[in-house]
């Protein structure tokens, strides 16, 4: 019998692990060859386990970076929105930005897409929902009747 305990430190913020390979032989004695073959099988795997993690945390960061950078571009085009809504309707920042909010849902999209369109259009619509413009209305003091 061969015994080739191994430890793992993780450097990829993953736990560290430890075991104990066994190996059996029928019929003979194990030669040192044998020792440095199951020396290397454990390494290997070791080796393997910590690819693997290094990969899943290369994929993590990957996510991570284009989150960042699609929420960049999203406060941005969002950010341009809110301005135009300000300008075309004489509002405070706040109050634009709420409006464009609230027309979003009303509309069942999402602030994002309905800033893209107000900078697409380069001007803000009121929706043109039966019950959105009276709600649009007051939520604007009346401005856009």
């Amino acid at each position: 019998m061969l015994v080739t305990p191994f430890r793992a430190v993780s450097l990829a913020g993953y736990a560290s692990y430890a075991g104990v390979v066994t190996y059996w032989w029928m019929g003979r004695q194990p030669a040192e060859s044998d020792a440095v073959i199951a020396d290397l099988l454990v390494r290997h795997m070791a080796a393997l386990v910590e690819h693997e993690r290094l990969l899943m945390a290369v994929a993590r960061a990957e996510d991570r970076a284009a989150n960042l950078a699609l929420e960049a571009i999203s406060g941005r085009t969002i950010s341009l929105a809110v301005g135009i809504v300000m300008h075309q309707n004489g509002l405070p920042a706040d109050d634009a930005e709420h409006l464009l909010r609230q027309s979003a849902g009303m509309t069942g999209r999402d602030l994002h897409q309905a800033a893209a369109g107000v900078v697409r259009s380069g001007r803000w619509e009121p929706a043109r929902q039966h019950e959105t413009a009276p709600a649009l209305s007051r939520a604007c003091g009346e401005r856009l009747v």
